[in-house]
């Protein structure tokens, strides 16, 4: 395996896409950061209000920089037909998919905890009061926030082997959101939000549930959390499973 590995991840982290994509998600992190830390700071700023924000901050922009990149890597791949020509020389097809999915998810999980630690030590310098519950729960967001971004990545990656092209990856995407407004302002007008149960709202309740917080403090329900990571983690593993079996049976031609 890392005879595969090593090559898709050299191949990855040289091409201009991720970096120049990583270097404007970076970019618009610190902006918006710098600019939301001074619009808080004062003597009554509590890392429960201010550190939440900038974690979903930071996990929106590492997640979007990895879906894309892991789409246009498979993506650029398969329209150009270099994915055939490496699997001539190479024809073990679920070592392969296994060796490229993990060459664009490693460096995910990476980006995403170097991300949200320095979301988390920017909101703890902002913040005027961080009681212990408050960071225990940040750091707890840190971790669950990696694990979001890893498989947003991974299904950048299975999206584009599914439909075939990066372009595909990004339609279903933005499918996906505007099905996901739609259902926002259906349950709205309905009153009927807090009852509506979707991949959405489990990803939400995964990383930033907190059913208990009293003043400066950060409680959140270990079943719902648990709970909501079962719902979104085995979706996102079905449909990887679903991707690797389609790479490992079609003419990729």
């Amino acid at each position: 395996m890392t005879t595969l590995l090593v090559p898709e991840l050299q191949r990855y982290l040289t091409r201009r896409v991720t970096w120049i994509t990583g270097l404007v998600a970076a970019s618009l992190f610190g902006v918006i950061a710098l600019f939301a830390g001074a619009q808080s700071s004062g003597p009554r700023v509590r890392l429960s209000d201010f550190g939440p924000s900038m974690i979903v901050l930071a996990v929106m922009l590492v997640s979007a920089w990895s879906f894309f990149t892991a789409a246009s890597a498979i993506g650029s791949e398969q329209s150009s037909g270099a994915l055939g020509t490496w699997l001539t020389f190479n024809p073990r097809r679920w070592p392969v998919f296994t060796a490229k999915l993990l060459s664009v998810t490693l460096p995910a999980a990476v980006a995403g905890l170097a991300a949200l630690l320095v979301a988390f030590g920017w909101s703890l310098l902002i913040s005027s009061y961080s009681p212990p519950s408050a960071v225990v729960g940040m750091f707890g967001m840190v971790i669950r926030g990696t694990l979001v971004v890893v498989s947003i990545a991974a299904l950048g990656f299975v999206l584009a082997v599914i439909t075939r092209s990066t372009l595909g990856a990004l339609g279903v995407l933005v499918g996906w959101l505007v099905l996901f407004v739609f259902q926002v302002a259906i349950t709205s007008m309905m009153g009927a939000y807090s009852q509506w149960i979707g991949l959405e709202r489990a990803l939400a309740e995964f990383l930033l549930n907190q059913e208990y917080v009293r003043y400066g403090e950060i409680h959140s329900n270990p079943w719902v959390v648990g709970g909501a990571g079962l719902i979104w983690f085995a979706f996102v593993a079905a449909v990887v499973i679903f991707a690797g079996w389609l790479f490992a049976r079609r003419d990729v031609d």
